[in-house]
């Protein structure tokens, strides 16, 4: 019988461990969607920086 009782005790600890994990993880990949969106938006901007100079150079060289 108490075999039984600790049985059931340790699988619902289990499950209460697995549910946080689960959270977890479900949190740390909504935080990995939002970093790297971020991140696209600065690789575009920085792509929009380099396209700007670049024109800036051409324009400049023909005005030379």
């Amino acid at each position: 019988m108490l075999s039984s009782a600790r049985d059931r005790r340790n699988a619902t600890s289990s499950q209460g461990a697995i549910a946080d994990s689960e959270a977890r993880v479900a949190e740390l990949e909504a935080g990995l969607q939002t970093a790297n969106g971020k991140k696209r938006e600065v690789e575009k901007e920085q792509e929009d920086i380099l396209v700007l100079l670049d024109d800036m150079s051409t324009k400049r060289r023909r005005d030379k």
